[in-house]
């Protein structure tokens, strides 16, 4: 298979990868964010929510976190279509209009969809 499609599947199976670990929902279903001093509201709230509050609260920041990354992926679709922006990593170029666009192959994946054959 070609270098530059393995190379997309790897950037996007990666992204997805990231997003299903979201530090701060992992802190939040814990019950203690540490870091900085503005982290006293969000502990003050968190201690009075039960765990399955916690955990149902925890889920949605995770669920917002993929939207993030869903999002500035949108702008990248929007770039490559309209700006005809390329992206390549050693020195290849990705096809990123390959599949269903970047997007969307960021969501397929995300619900366990699975690569088209080339």
């Amino acid at each position: 298979m070609e270098k530059g499609v393995e190379l997309y599947k790897e950037l996007i199976d990666g992204l997805v990868k990231i997003s299903g670990s979201c530090v701060n929902a992992a802190k939040v279903e814990g019950g203690l964010v540490k870091g900085t001093a503005e982290d006293a509201g969000i502990n003050q709230i968190l201690g009075k929510l039960s765990e399955e509050e916690r955990k149902v609260l925890a889920q949605y920041i995770s669920k917002t976190y993929q939207s993030g990354i869903y999002d500035m992926l949108v702008q990248l679709e929007w770039l490559r279509e309209c700006r005809g922006m390329k992206i390549s990593m050693e020195g290849e170029e990705l096809p990123l209009g390959q599949f269903e666009g970047i997007p969307c192959d960021y969501i397929g994946r995300c619900g366990d969809w699975e690569w088209p054959e080339v």
